[in-house]
Protein backbone atom coordinates (compact mmCIF):
# COMPACT_ATOMS: atom_id res chain seq x y z
CA UNK A 1 0.00 0.00 0.00
CA UNK A 2 1.39 3.40 -0.97
CA UNK A 3 1.87 6.12 1.62
CA UNK A 4 -0.85 8.18 -0.15
CA UNK A 5 -3.39 5.31 0.18
CA UNK A 6 -2.52 4.88 3.86
CA UNK A 7 -3.08 8.59 4.50
CA UNK A 8 -6.41 8.53 2.72
CA UNK A 9 -7.55 5.52 4.76
CA UNK A 10 -6.60 7.18 8.05
CA UNK A 11 -8.46 10.35 7.00
CA UNK A 12 -11.54 8.29 6.12
CA UNK A 13 -11.52 6.60 9.54
CA UNK A 14 -11.23 10.02 11.23
CA UNK A 15 -14.21 11.41 9.31
CA UNK A 16 -16.32 8.34 10.16
CA UNK A 17 -15.44 8.67 13.84
CA UNK A 18 -16.34 12.37 13.80
CA UNK A 19 -19.71 11.59 12.18
CA UNK A 20 -20.49 8.98 14.82
CA UNK A 21 -19.64 11.43 17.61
CA UNK A 22 -21.98 14.03 16.10
CA UNK A 23 -24.80 11.50 15.85
CA UNK A 24 -24.27 10.44 19.46
CA UNK A 25 -24.46 14.01 20.72
CA UNK A 26 -27.50 15.10 18.74
CA UNK A 27 -25.38 16.59 15.93
CA UNK A 28 -24.63 19.77 17.90
CA UNK A 29 -22.32 20.43 20.78
CA UNK A 30 -24.15 21.05 24.09
CA UNK A 31 -27.60 20.37 22.66
CA UNK A 32 -30.07 18.84 25.17
CA UNK A 33 -33.15 18.69 23.00
CA UNK A 34 -35.69 21.33 21.98
CA UNK A 35 -36.05 24.30 24.31
CA UNK A 36 -39.27 24.79 26.30
CA UNK A 37 -41.03 28.15 26.39
CA UNK A 38 -42.30 28.49 29.99
CA UNK A 39 -44.98 31.01 29.01
CA UNK A 40 -46.30 28.72 26.29
CA UNK A 41 -46.37 25.73 28.65
CA UNK A 42 -48.06 27.81 31.35
CA UNK A 43 -50.75 28.90 28.89
CA UNK A 44 -51.27 25.25 27.97
CA UNK A 45 -51.52 24.40 31.65
CA UNK A 46 -54.18 27.02 32.37
CA UNK A 47 -56.22 25.94 29.35
CA UNK A 48 -56.21 22.37 30.65
CA UNK A 49 -56.94 23.53 34.21
CA UNK A 50 -59.96 25.52 33.03
CA UNK A 51 -61.20 22.36 31.30
CA UNK A 52 -60.64 20.41 34.56
CA UNK A 53 -58.05 18.25 32.81
CA UNK A 54 -55.73 18.26 35.80
CA UNK A 55 -53.39 15.56 34.54
CA UNK A 56 -52.54 17.54 31.39
CA UNK A 57 -52.35 20.76 33.39
CA UNK A 58 -49.90 19.23 35.82
CA UNK A 59 -47.55 18.06 33.06
CA UNK A 60 -47.61 21.47 31.35
CA UNK A 61 -46.99 23.48 34.53
CA UNK A 62 -44.23 21.11 35.60
CA UNK A 63 -42.54 21.49 32.23
CA UNK A 64 -42.71 25.27 32.62
CA UNK A 65 -41.09 25.32 36.07
CA UNK A 66 -38.49 22.81 34.93
CA UNK A 67 -37.60 25.24 32.14
CA UNK A 68 -37.58 28.28 34.43
CA UNK A 69 -37.72 27.82 38.20
CA UNK A 70 -38.42 31.53 38.64
CA UNK A 71 -41.56 31.55 36.49
CA UNK A 72 -44.11 32.57 39.13
CA UNK A 73 -47.35 31.91 37.24
CA UNK A 74 -46.27 28.36 36.41
CA UNK A 75 -45.79 27.69 40.13
CA UNK A 76 -49.19 29.28 40.72
CA UNK A 77 -50.82 26.94 38.22
CA UNK A 78 -48.96 23.95 39.60
CA UNK A 79 -50.17 24.80 43.09
CA UNK A 80 -53.81 25.23 42.15
CA UNK A 81 -53.72 22.01 40.15
CA UNK A 82 -52.24 20.11 43.09
CA UNK A 83 -54.91 21.64 45.34
CA UNK A 84 -57.70 20.37 43.11
CA UNK A 85 -56.03 16.97 43.13
CA UNK A 86 -56.12 17.19 46.95
CA UNK A 87 -52.33 16.98 47.18
CA UNK A 88 -52.25 19.70 49.81
CA UNK A 89 -48.60 19.54 50.86
CA UNK A 90 -47.34 19.81 47.29
CA UNK A 91 -49.95 22.49 46.58
CA UNK A 92 -48.77 24.64 49.48
CA UNK A 93 -45.13 24.30 48.41
CA UNK A 94 -45.85 25.31 44.80
CA UNK A 95 -48.10 28.23 45.78
CA UNK A 96 -45.49 29.52 48.22
CA UNK A 97 -42.92 29.31 45.41
CA UNK A 98 -45.24 31.49 43.31
CA UNK A 99 -45.40 34.07 46.11
CA UNK A 100 -41.64 33.96 46.61
CA UNK A 101 -41.08 34.38 42.86
CA UNK A 102 -43.07 37.63 42.96
CA UNK A 103 -46.49 36.77 41.52
CA UNK A 104 -48.17 40.14 40.97
CA UNK A 105 -51.76 39.03 41.64
CA UNK A 106 -53.07 37.52 44.92
CA UNK A 107 -54.07 34.22 43.30
CA UNK A 108 -51.39 32.14 45.01
CA UNK A 109 -52.21 33.57 48.44
CA UNK A 110 -55.87 32.72 47.85
CA UNK A 111 -54.87 29.17 47.03
CA UNK A 112 -52.76 29.05 50.18
CA UNK A 113 -55.69 30.29 52.27
CA UNK A 114 -57.87 27.45 50.99
CA UNK A 115 -55.13 24.82 51.34
CA UNK A 116 -54.19 25.91 54.86
CA UNK A 117 -57.85 25.84 55.91
CA UNK A 118 -58.01 22.20 54.83
CA UNK A 119 -54.62 21.08 56.23
CA UNK A 120 -55.56 22.66 58.71
CA UNK A 121 -53.27 25.53 59.68
CA UNK A 122 -55.87 28.05 60.81
CA UNK A 123 -53.58 30.98 61.57
CA UNK A 124 -51.82 30.70 58.20
CA UNK A 125 -55.15 30.39 56.38
CA UNK A 126 -56.43 33.54 58.10
CA UNK A 127 -53.26 35.46 57.31
CA UNK A 128 -53.37 34.53 53.63
CA UNK A 129 -57.09 35.27 53.23
CA UNK A 130 -56.67 38.68 54.86
CA UNK A 131 -53.73 39.39 52.54
CA UNK A 132 -55.88 38.61 49.50
CA UNK A 133 -58.70 40.90 50.62
CA UNK A 134 -56.22 43.63 51.52
CA UNK A 135 -54.70 43.43 48.04
CA UNK A 136 -58.06 43.23 46.22
CA UNK A 137 -61.35 43.33 48.13
CA UNK A 138 -63.19 42.19 44.98
CA UNK A 139 -60.70 39.49 43.95
CA UNK A 140 -61.84 36.94 41.35
CA UNK A 141 -59.75 33.97 40.22
CA UNK A 142 -59.72 34.47 36.46
CA UNK A 143 -58.99 30.79 35.75
CA UNK A 144 -62.11 29.71 37.70
CA UNK A 145 -64.42 32.65 38.26
CA UNK A 146 -66.61 30.70 40.70
CA UNK A 147 -63.75 31.20 43.16
CA UNK A 148 -63.57 34.77 44.41
CA UNK A 149 -63.41 37.15 47.38
CA UNK A 150 -66.45 35.50 48.96
CA UNK A 151 -64.42 32.31 49.31
CA UNK A 152 -61.86 34.30 51.28
CA UNK A 153 -64.57 35.56 53.64
CA UNK A 154 -65.77 31.96 53.95
CA UNK A 155 -62.26 30.75 54.81
CA UNK A 156 -62.10 33.44 57.49
CA UNK A 157 -65.51 32.56 58.94
CA UNK A 158 -64.67 28.87 59.07
CA UNK A 159 -61.21 29.33 60.53
CA UNK A 160 -62.28 31.84 63.16
CA UNK A 161 -65.07 29.49 64.20
CA UNK A 162 -62.68 26.57 64.49
CA UNK A 163 -60.36 28.61 66.69
CA UNK A 164 -63.04 28.57 69.35
CA UNK A 165 -65.44 30.76 71.28
CA UNK A 166 -62.98 33.62 71.69
CA UNK A 167 -63.02 34.08 67.90
CA UNK A 168 -66.77 33.73 67.35
CA UNK A 169 -67.07 37.51 66.99
CA UNK A 170 -64.67 37.53 64.02
CA UNK A 171 -66.53 34.55 62.54
CA UNK A 172 -69.81 36.45 62.86
CA UNK A 173 -68.28 39.48 61.15
CA UNK A 174 -67.32 37.34 58.15
CA UNK A 175 -70.70 35.64 58.12
CA UNK A 176 -72.36 39.06 57.97
CA UNK A 177 -70.47 39.70 54.73
CA UNK A 178 -71.56 36.36 53.28
CA UNK A 179 -75.15 36.55 54.52
CA UNK A 180 -76.10 40.07 55.66
CA UNK A 181 -79.58 38.89 56.64
CA UNK A 182 -78.49 36.03 58.92
CA UNK A 183 -79.77 37.92 61.98
CA UNK A 184 -77.76 35.97 64.56
CA UNK A 185 -77.12 37.72 67.87
CA UNK A 186 -75.06 35.87 70.48
CA UNK A 187 -76.98 37.65 73.25
CA UNK A 188 -80.45 36.89 71.88
CA UNK A 189 -81.47 33.19 71.88
CA UNK A 190 -84.60 34.06 69.90
CA UNK A 191 -82.32 34.76 66.88
CA UNK A 192 -80.58 31.39 66.94
CA UNK A 193 -82.58 30.10 63.99
CA UNK A 194 -81.14 28.95 60.65
CA UNK A 195 -83.37 27.83 57.77
CA UNK A 196 -86.32 27.48 60.11
CA UNK A 197 -84.48 25.36 62.67
CA UNK A 198 -84.03 26.68 66.21
CA UNK A 199 -80.78 25.92 68.04
CA UNK A 200 -80.17 25.77 71.78
CA UNK A 201 -76.80 27.54 71.63
CA UNK A 202 -75.33 30.39 69.65
CA UNK A 203 -72.34 28.17 68.74
CA UNK A 204 -74.62 25.65 67.03
CA UNK A 205 -76.54 28.34 65.19
CA UNK A 206 -73.35 30.07 64.07
CA UNK A 207 -71.90 26.82 62.76
CA UNK A 208 -75.03 26.00 60.79
CA UNK A 209 -75.20 29.52 59.37
CA UNK A 210 -71.58 29.25 58.22
CA UNK A 211 -72.27 25.86 56.62
CA UNK A 212 -75.28 27.35 54.85
CA UNK A 213 -73.10 30.20 53.56
CA UNK A 214 -70.53 27.64 52.35
CA UNK A 215 -73.20 25.89 50.31
CA UNK A 216 -74.32 29.21 48.85
CA UNK A 217 -70.77 30.31 47.96
CA UNK A 218 -69.99 26.98 46.29
CA UNK A 219 -66.50 27.94 45.07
Amino acid sequence: MSERDSTRRRAGRFLLLAALVLVGTGCSSGSSGPSVDPQEKTDEGWAAFESQDYGTALLAFQAAVDADEGFADAWNGLGWTRAYQEELGDAAMALQNAVDAGLTVPDARAGLAIVYRDVPDLDSAIAQALAVLDADADWVFIHRTSVDHLDMHLVLAQCYYRKGEASFGEAQTQLDVLDPDNGLDPAAPATWTVDGTDYLTYAEALLMAIEKAAADVGG
